[in-house]
């Protein structure tokens, strides 16, 4: 009969465990929280990347960037379109091994 009281006390405590990772997998898996528009000016845009780079959200930071770069090329603001490219650069060396490479292969690609 103990036993039997034990198996039932760690089976609900084990259960509780898995249903509360599933609650709070959100907060583990944290996204940045704003919305990106494309008639942002270039300085609010590159405050974005900063403040998803200082939360160590790049896979954000990169999604920003990439706003920057569309809007930079489609403006013909080389300035900005250089740095975007350098920043996608920076963000996508995080994320991927051979992302250099890649990068490389993209911008010739693109010219």
């Amino acid at each position: 009969m103990t036993f039997k009281k034990i198996y039932t006390v760690l089976l609900m405590c084990s259960a509780t465990a898995i249903i509360s990772m599933g609650f709070f997998s959100n907060f583990f898996t944290k996204e940045a929280d704003f919305i990106i528009n494309k008639s942002d000016n270039y300085d609010k845009l590159w405050k974005r990347v900063d403040s998803c780079q200082d939360k160590g959200l790049t896979e954000s930071a990169l999604k920003v960037v990439e706003v920057i770069y569309a809007k930079a090329k489609a403006d013909n603001n080389a300035a900005q379109f250089v740095k975007a490219v350098l920043h996608r650069m920076r963000f996508e060396s995080v994320k991927e091994e051979f992302s250099l490479e890649k990068s490389i292969i993209k911008l010739r690609d693109e010219g």
